[in-house]
This record gives structure tokens, sequence and C-alpha cells, in this order.
């Protein structure tokens, strides 16, 4: 809370020329962290502009939906059909048009992967909390399985399932 009042992570902790930065949405930390090292988000152009694209697409559509189809499946105090299926209707609606988009494209925006694939791997790596599947998307399955197999996405993976052995939910 004292870094984040919001009370969500991720957040970093940043020098930025000698300043404490500190930054609290993934987007904003996804977009820091390639600008400060030069990697993973076009310098310029179309393709810079489809990266972001993505990632407010990201922001705005995928994650609420994946985050409320969990909530209301799996937390929420008494059933909200109504809730629940406006929310998991919209996350497979979501899924859809990624799969589209991923039929002529390697990467989420386009064929190169960047931080929009990162943004977008984040929660389909956790689908199983909204109860989401990739059944019937094939171009999506393929692009998830390429992203999961990267040495980097498969140490970070990793790193997650570490701290969640050593810090488990609550019951």
């Amino acid at each position: 809370m004292a870094l984040n009042p919001n009370g969500k992570v991720p957040v970093l902790v940043d020098d930025v020329n000698g300043e404490r930065l500190v930054l609290t949405e993934s987007a904003a930390i996804l977009v820091h962290l390639a600008e400060k090292t030069g990697k993973l988000l076009p310098e310029s152009g179309a393709a810079r502009a489809r990266v972001f694209e993505q990632l407010f697409f990201h922001a705005s559509g995928l994650s609420p939906a994946f985050g409320n189809t969990g909530f209301f499946r799996r937390s929420s105090p008494e059933p909200q059909p109504i809730a629940e299926g406006r929310f998991a209707g919209e996350a497979e609606r979501i899924l859809g048009l990624l799969d589209a988009a991923l039929a002529d494209r390697a990467f989420a925006a386009g064929d190169v992967f960047t931080i929009a694939d990162i943004a977008h791997f984040g929660w389909l790596w956790r689908r199983q909390f909204p109860g989401l599947t990739l059944d019937g998307r094939p171009n999506l399955a393929r692009w998830y399985d390429e992203v999961a197999a990267r040495p980097a996405v498969q140490r970070a993976v990793a790193r997650v399932e570490a701290l969640v052995e050593l810090h488990p939910p609550a019951a």
C-alpha cells in the first residue's frame, strides 16, 4: 500500500537519472522498461502504434473482462449470473478477436515479439482463473505455445510459481 495506494501489483521501483520512480500499472511498466532498454518496442511508426493499440486493448478490454469473469465465477459472495454472463461473454469475444488477428501475424502487434505479447500472455497464462480455454482458437493456441516456449518467459513463469509456493494464497 505504501508503494501503490490502489493496492495492486505489479509495482516497479526504478532509478531514473538518480530519481526514484514508482510505477504501478502493467502497461506503463512495460513501456518504461522497453524504452529504458531499447527492446521489445519499435522506435517509431506504424509498428510502434500497433504495440500501443494492443496495450490499450489489453488494459481496456482483455484484463477487465478476464478479471471480472474470474471474480464472478470464483469469488463473488453470491451467484451473479447476469454479471458472470456479461463478462464471460466479453472475455470469449476478446479471445475470438485475438485468434482472428493472429491468423495473419505471428505476434499480437505484428511480426515480432513485443511488450504487447507480454501483456496478453500474463492473463492467458492465468486463464484458469476466469475459467477460459484456447479450445477452438488455433491461432491463439499457436501464439501461446510459441510465447510460452521462450526461455525468458519460462524463467519468469518459474519465478512466479516459486513465489506462489513460498506464499500460498489465503484460504
